[in-house]
């Protein structure tokens, strides 16, 4: 199979979940701006490096919100963060 090469989304709409459920989960929605900060995020993720691609979503990404542990599944994002993976929404 060929490797296609998927052009880079302008924009990006990421939740970031951080912290433990007992201890205080941190549920944002963040908007990322431009190209470089994307590519960026998608490098760390490919790489296995969460944490750090959750610190630079933080701060170079735009908060749009906070979520409730419902909407996180119910509210579209095109990548969802957690300290310990990446689920990329596919559709």
């Amino acid at each position: 199979m060929k490797n296609v090469k998927i052009k880079a989304v302008v924009d990006m709409e990421v939740i970031v979940i951080t912290g433990k459920k007992d201890a205080g989960e941190a549920r944002l929605m963040l908007r990322l701006p431009d190209r470089k900060a994307v590519r960026k995020i998608r490098r760390l993720v490919s790489g296995n490096k969460y944490r750090e691609a959750i610190s630079s979503a933080i701060n170079g990404g735009k908060f749009l919100r906070e979520l409730t542990e419902r909407e996180v599944s119910e509210v579209p994002s095109d990548l969802i963060l957690t300290d310990n993976n990446a689920y990329w929404n596919l559709l």
